[in-house]
């Protein structure tokens, strides 16, 4: 009985420490657990904050990378649209036109659409007939395989305009390569040079009148020193001798 008593007792005591054990056990897990959910939030708030803070400042990086763009591209189709030259770039395989300045409509009067629209063939057939041979010559060789010894960086022939009327354009023209330096299209600037070509034709005319003027002065020169010659050669047979030893000399 003593000893069932002392066994009552442990027993007893162990449960008392085993449930103050629970106890502690319980509000250690139920701390460990508000504090791990609590640095998860933190650790989660933080991260939002810095993904929200990266991200405004990436947007704010491509919103001004899109504003210097967007006044870039201002800039050049501003000074592609008042230029007085037509600016174009031709596709090499496709023969199309990738790009055409919108001062063509003003040049011929066609609007650049509908020039991108026919390609090469919509310029060709409006090249002055005493011109096409030489163009289609040219065209040829630059669809050969050795087009960078072939290549003409200028040309000028007449073309004709909506209004039945030919004018004078010189055509500047360079090629763009890509990185394993193989021709990939043609980029070219293309002026109204008729003025110029008919201020040529008035200057060629008043050399050829100038030339024509010359001859005839040093034909009538040519003339009038032979009658100079005639009449002194009478003189000297008609003079003395000592007058005609003179006119001799």
């Amino acid at each position: 009985l003593q000893y069932l008593s002392k066994i009552s007792s442990l027993d007893n005591t162990l449960t008392d420490l085993e449930t103050q054990f629970s106890s502690v056990m319980g509000a250690t897990a139920r701390w460990i657990q508000t504090t791990v959910f609590w640095i998860i939030i933190t650790v989660g708030a933080l991260l939002i904050i810095i993904g929200y803070l990266l991200t405004r400042r990436f947007f704010s990086q491509i919103n001004k990378l899109n504003r210097q763009l967007y006044r870039s591209e201002a800039k050049f189709k501003k000074v592609l649209k008042h230029s007085r030259d037509v600016i174009y770039q031709l596709n090499i395989d496709t023969a199309d036109y990738d790009y055409m300045s919108p001062y063509v409509e003003k040049m011929l009067g066609y609007k650049a659409e509908k020039i991108l629209e026919n390609g090469k063939e919509f310029i060709l057939n409006r090249i002055h007939p005493d011109d096409l041979e030489r163009l289609n010559r040219e065209v040829n060789q630059m669809e050969g395989e050795e087009l960078d010894k072939q290549f003409a960086q200028a040309t000028e022939f007449r073309i004709k305009r909506d209004d039945d009327t030919y004018i004078w354009v010189n055509n500047q023209r360079s090629l763009v390569k890509d990185k394993e330096d193989n021709p990939t299209a043609i980029v070219g600037s293309v002026r109204d040079i008729s003025d110029r070509k008919k201020h040529e034709v008035k200057i060629q005319q008043a050399l050829k009148e100038k030339k024509t003027l010359l001859q005839e002065i040093h034909h009538r020169v040519k003339n009038n020193l032979a009658v100079i010659s005639s009449l002194l050669e009478l003189q000297k047979q008609e003079s003395e001798e000592a007058v005609g030893s003179v006119l001799e000399k």
